[in-house]
């Protein structure tokens, strides 16, 4: 009976040993990386291949793509997509910035490292936002 009541303690105070830091990075690195495959996955669709990006040649791209859709039905998906995107983005960056507060030393380093690195992402997805929204205005022309 002793020994079951000393390994229910240790079960329960598992949490309050377990460093905050770490649990914070690798919450915005799982973050980061739903992101990441999300990015992938429309820049591949999109652009993969092609030397000179421009609305008309990617819309002739997806049109030629599947016969079972259109290049708007593609646009809708890419957009969606792209509208998942945030979410992702923006917990990672309070993740890192949770574990810049909590590491120290080269771990609070890899923090701010990654929420600049994210901060330039930002800048990318705004971008890629506004070219697929130029997709979905021509499909709605």
């Amino acid at each position: 009976m002793k020994f079951l009541l000393v390994v229910v303690c240790l079960i329960a105070a598992t949490p309050m040993f377990a460093d905050p830091c770490q649990s914070r990075f690798r919450a915005g690195l799982s973050q980061y990386a739903r992101f990441d495959t999300l990015a992938a996955l429309v820049e591949d669709g999109l652009f993969v291949g092609m030397g000179w990006v421009s609305v008309p040649r990617v819309l002739a791209r997806l049109e030629n793509r599947s016969a079972m859709t259109s290049a708007c039905d593609e646009v809708a998906v890419y957009r969606s997509h792209v509208e998942g995107m945030t979410a992702p983005l923006q917990a990672a960056a309070r993740e890192f910035r949770l574990a810049a507060a909590l590491c120290s030393g080269r771990n609070r380093e890899r923090a701010h490292e990654n929420i600049q690195s994210i901060e330039i992402h930002n800048i990318e997805l705004a971008d890629l936002s506004s070219f697929v929204g130029q997709l979905t205005d021509r499909c709605a022309e």
